[in-house]
């Protein structure tokens, strides 16, 4: 028994240790996580910006392309923004 108790707590030290490094995995993994969902929701958030501004170049098309025929060639379109 003697003999048995040192190798129980080594065991348990061991056993520990490797709960303690699996929960800083996971705290790794959690902050990898939280980093992605970052990038992901800047990603979102510049897709909504393009969105728009390619909503309003088509408002600013329309108006131009209404003031054309309203004054002719006195009026200039706007470079395409996707390749129109």
């Amino acid at each position: 028994m003697v003999f048995l108790a040192p190798a129980l707590v080594a065991g348990g030290l061991v056993l520990g240790g490797g709960y303690l490094a699996a929960r800083g995995v996971g705290a790794l993994a959690g902050a990898a996580g939280d980093r992605l969902a970052e990038r992901q929701q800047r990603a979102w958030t510049a897709h909504d910006r393009i969105d728009r501004a390619v909503a309003e170049h088509d408002l600013l098309r329309g108006r131009i392309e209404r003031e054309r025929a309203r004054f002719g060639d006195r009026i200039t379109p706007l470079a395409a923004l996707d390749g129109r």
